[in-house]
């Protein structure tokens, strides 16, 4: 496979549909706060008069009952691609719903709907349509659980307690999540706050003391921009011109330039130049702004050119990022300097889809969980990456996932002193929401998000390991779940083999084999056959057994 630079191929994507479009429709810059109310409706009027215009990527050719993206792999296969075959069979019982709630609402499923699913004797596909829409329902659990992504991605954070550091943004981006505000629109906002928006994402971390450079807000926003929203990456760009990429010094100036209060002056290698840069946008076609024009103008412009139909780019980078966080591995690499894509086919359809959809990211959410492909059982062979693979890789559970998944297990949800600044009714409260994260937490991947993260490290560490087996915080998260336990009904039971089908549906999604069953009941001390600490410290033993394990800490 060959990739070409960035910049051109990106190019190349905007100069084909400006060609088939014949330029501009309608696009002029407009005054407007946020795009809410009246001005809402007349964003998603513009952005759906300019998609109507763009070339209509045709949806792949299905068999009877075949899903799109399903018909889209199998041609591709087919065709000689590149496309490395899937390794592993379609999941089709509990751990296939466990693999559906963690990423949709980032809780396993009880044991109660394991066996609901289980025992539906429908149609696989119907099965796991309504799953899907189920889970999807729980508008509080998918917003919940995007929160994290979307959290990290932006930079949203709220660990610092140095007023004027930086500006969560969190009761606007859990608003925006619970309401599946459209992507465009919730972009645009985020790039055009006006007075009451989410101000927070361009003002970025401002940092104490002496601040190199190319790390003042309107450059640290220009790279965020890039980053996040176009997979371009200009950080280097940002202190001189590109080593392994085609942008330049004035390239990173002039995305900088939309969002300086004032003239930006560039500086090379921390050097002022004495050359002050007018706004640009880094790609061409997308329309430009003056000069001597205002902040809010200039912002207006640029969350204009990010977001319209016409910069396909952005529907494209989205779209690899949700293929990445539901299979493990992108469409394209890399998420954050996206080049050409492994099956274009397929990810331009589902960018067109997206676009012709309100830039609804259920629709595409469904779209790709409801497949075949995203069934597929994870294998010995899942973790090779030689080829072109599309297929799901092993996925680590976050943190956060973690912790709220002990505590499904246990059912000891742990009080927390100081949580984001959300008001949030009733409980439980889930581990995305803990303010300033423990060393357990932290050694599990919670980021300061002083930086973008696009995805975080998986791969075991030693430390982790220690953490695990010798920390503190996981003991005592333990010994209180037991304590719960056997408060509980299931503490009740007398049963021991019971007892250990129960934690292993709730862990695993699974029932337990005979000689785990038997291996495992020994360490329980049923009701009234001990004392209350050799009843504990059993079931601690069982506990720690579980969260320890591969099933527990990875998807399925």
């Amino acid at each position: 496979m060959m990739i070409r630079s960035e910049a051109t191929w990106a190019l190349s994507v905007l100069i084909g549909w400006s060609t088939l479009t014949g330029g501009a429709v309608g696009w002029e810059v407009r005054a407007q706060e946020q795009t809410s109310g009246a001005a809402a409706d007349d964003f998603r009027a513009r952005q759906r008069a300019e998609a109507a215009t763009l070339p209509v990527v045709p949806a792949p050719e299905t068999l009877p009952g075949e899903h799109p993206i399903d018909a889209a792999l199998r041609a591709g296969r087919a065709q000689g691609s590149g496309l490395t075959p899937p390794p592993g069979p379609p999941l089709t019982d509990g751990r296939l719903l466990r693999r559906l709630s963690l990423d949709l609402i980032g809780l396993p499923p009880t044991p109660e709907e394991i066996a609901d699913f289980e025992n539906d004797p429908a149609p696989l596909d119907d099965k796991v349509a309504r799953a899907v829409e189920r889970l999807l329902a729980n508008r509080r659990g998918y917003a919940e659980h995007n929160m994290t992504f979307w959290s990290d991605l932006l930079r949203n954070d709220e660990q610092t307690a140095i007023d004027g550091l930086r500006a969560p943004i969190t009761p606007w981006l859990y608003q925006a999540l619970l309401e599946n505000k459209p992507y465009d629109q919730m972009v645009h906002e985020l790039l055009n706050p006006g007075q009451q928006g989410p101000i927070g994402f361009l003002k970025g971390v401002n940092w104490r003391g002496r601040v190199n450079l190319s790390q003042r807000p309107e450059v640290q926003a220009a790279q965020n921009v890039a980053q996040i929203f176009l997979a371009t990456s200009i950080k280097c760009a940002s202190c001189h011109d590109g080593f392994t990429t085609d942008w330049k010094l004035k390239d990173a100036y002039g995305l900088a330039a939309f969002f300086s209060e004032g003239p930006l002056e560039m500086a090379r290698c921390e050097q002022p130049t004495g050359i002050v840069v007018a706004p640009r946008f880094l790609y061409e076609g997308l329309g430009e702004v003056a000069a001597d024009a205002d902040l809010a103008t200039r912002r207006r412009a640029v969350a204009d050119m990010v977001t319209r139909p016409r910069n396909q780019r952005f529907a494209r980078v989205i779209v690899n990022r949700l293929w990445e966080r539901y299979l493990g591995r992108p469409l394209a690499f890399s998420l954050d300097e996206m080049g050409e894509s492994f099956y274009d086919e397929l990810h331009a359809w589902l960018a067109d889809d997206l676009i012709r959809h309100d830039y609804d990211l259920l629709r595409t959410t469904r779209l790709i969980v409801t497949s075949t492909e995203y069934r597929r059982a994870v294998t010995p062979q899942s973790r090779d990456e030689a080829g072109e693979r599309v297929d799901p890789a092993p996925r680590r559970l976050t943190v956060e996932q973690f912790l709220d998944a002990l505590a499904s297990l246990t059912g000891y949800w742990p009080r927390i002193a100081e949580t984001f600044r959300l008001t949030l009714e009733g409980d439980p409260i889930r581990a995305w929401r803990i303010r300033k994260p423990g060393l357990f937490a932290e050694t599990f991947g919670r980021p300061n998000r002083e930086q973008v993260v696009s995805r975080r490290q998986e791969e075991a560490t030693l430390l982790q390991a220690l953490e695990a087996v010798n920390g503190r915080e996981l003991a005592d998260l333990i010994s209180q779940g037991a304590k719960t336990l056997l408060d509980s009904d299931l503490g009740r039971e007398s049963d021991s083999a019971k007892v250990v089908e129960t934690l292993f549906l709730r862990g695993f999604a699974r029932m337990p084999t005979a000689e785990e069953t038997a291996e495992l009941a020994d360490l329980l001390v049923p009701p009234g056959a001990g004392e209350a600490d050799q009843r504990r410290e059993g079931l601690e033993d069982l506990l720690w057994l579980i969260v320890n394990h591969p099933e527990f800490q990875y998807l399925p």
